[in-house]
């Protein structure tokens, strides 16, 4: 077993960590905080990528919250953060450059938050307030339990800023499913993956390879496409539904090969024309079903 397949298995036992340690009523009330300002919520790859649910869950509570690449932030947006903000810095190992330089020049004093991997590292130390994404150290080249972990508890946390207490406290039973559903997917990966390869042969030839999601499924998008270019070392390209329909479908008048990311069957908010047409054009014009 190598050490990305090796952290890969590790995440069920992840999951089951962090509803042990976070999912009770006193984290609950410890994590919860009024906020005056704006939420912040920045860092770099596959931990930025964690954070789009829970900017949407926030965005769609009344919070004012921003989502944004800690290097844009850096260099563009620091004037802005005022002292009654809150910065949330994500970073699996807590030594990531610009993140880091975001605490070296803020001009102001906003509360600050950190998710990390690492509780010692600068960042835990040099913040408010940090929270053990509980996933340990990861060691292969590309992010995958520090990325499910930082989901789950930043997740956690925006429940708790909107005093969800119902769907946090629930969230112990979300996440055995989830343990056990990814446990199955494990363990059954060596049959699935051979019949998913060789289903995938015709893909081969595609000029233009995309993922094409919506709402809270474009992390795992954008996550996916980090993964390809780390471990595949193929180019992929992300794309919301809306965004590919707006120009990129074009690109389907050559072969495309188009991986579609459906968040719910059941979600009236994911709109079915969008990803039957990626889906089509994805496999040169024949029809597919939408969670191909």
């Amino acid at each position: 077993m190598n050490q990305l397949y090796r952290e890969i298995a590790e995440q069920p036992e992840v999951f089951r960590r962090i509803a042990t340690t976070y999912v009770n009523e006193e984290t609950f009330v410890s994590w919860h905080e009024d906020h005056l300002g704006t939420i912040y919520l920045t860092g770099m790859g596959s931990s930025l990528f964690a954070a789009y649910s829970a900017y949407l869950y926030l965005l769609s509570r009344g919070f004012p919250v921003v989502y944004i690449d800690a290097s844009e932030l850096l260099h563009y947006g620091l004037q802005g953060i005022r002292d009654v903000d809150t910065l949330v810095l994500l970073s699996q190992s807590g030594e990531s450059y610009e993140v880091l330089e975001i605490l070296n020049r803020l001009p102001s004093r906003p509360k600050t938050l950190a998710f990390t991997a690492s509780p010692k590292s600068t960042l835990a130390r040099r913040v408010t307030k940090a929270i053990d994404i509980l996933s340990g150290t990861e060691y292969a080249v590309t992010a995958t339990k520090t990325h499910t972990a930082t989901l789950v508890t930043l997740n956690l946390w925006a429940m708790a800023q909107a005093k969800d207490k119902e769907a946090f406290l629930h969230a112990s039973l979300d996440l055995e499913l989830l343990a056990e559903e990814a446990e199955r997917l494990i363990r059954t990966s060596p049959e699935w993956t051979k019949k998913t390869l060789e289903s995938l042969e015709f893909a081969q030839g595609a000029e233009t390879k995309v993922l094409i999601a919506r709402g809270p499924a474009l992390s795992s998008a954008w996550h996916g496409c980090l993964l390809m270019y780390e471990c595949a070392k193929e180019t992929f390209l992300g794309f919301s539904g809306g965004q590919f329909r707006h120009g990129p479908l074009e690109l389907a008048v050559k072969t495309m090969f188009a991986i579609v990311l459906d968040p719910s069957r059941e979600d009236p908010r994911t709109p079915g024309p969008s990803g039957r047409r990626a889906c089509r054009a994805g496999r040169g014009g024949a029809p597919c079903g939408r969670n191909a």
